[in-house]
C-alpha cells in the first residue's frame, strides 16, 4: 500500500465519522438541544440585552436561573419561554 492509498483511507475514515456525527446530530430530539445552559454572556447575546438588563430580569422573578459558586447559567428553554410570553400578536392585519 503506497502513501496515497494511505491518505486516501484516512480521509474516507474521517469523512465517515464526520457523517456519523452528523446524523447523531440531526436525530436529536429539539428539546434535549433547548435545554442547554447559557453563561451570562452567552445569554445577553441571544437576548440582546446588557447585564444591567439581564440581573433586573433575575431580581424580578422573570427567568430561572442556576448558580453555581460565581458562575450564573441560564436554561435556554427558559430563555425561549421568556421569549414566547412576551409575544404580541398583531392585531391590525390587512388581508
Amino acid at each position: 500500500m503506497d502513501a496515497t492509498e494511505i491518505i486516501a483511507n484516512a480521509f474516507q475514515q474521517l469523512i465517515d465519522k464526520l457523517d456519523q456525527v452528523n446524523h447523531k446530530i440531526e436525530n436529536t430530539p429539539n428539546q434535549f438541544l433547548s435545554d442547554t445552559w447559557l453563561d451570562v454572556e452567552e445569554t445577553m447575546k441571544l437576548l440582546k440585552v446588557s447585564r444591567s438588563t439581564l440581573q433586573n430580569y433575575r431580581d424580578k422573578g422573570m427567568i430561572s436561573f442556576s448558580q453555581v459558586g460565581n458562575k450564573i447559567y441560564f436554561r435556554r428553554s427558559d430563555l425561549d419561554d421568556l421569549r414566547e410570553s412576551h409575544y404580541v400578536k398583531a392585531f391590525n392585519q390587512k388581508r
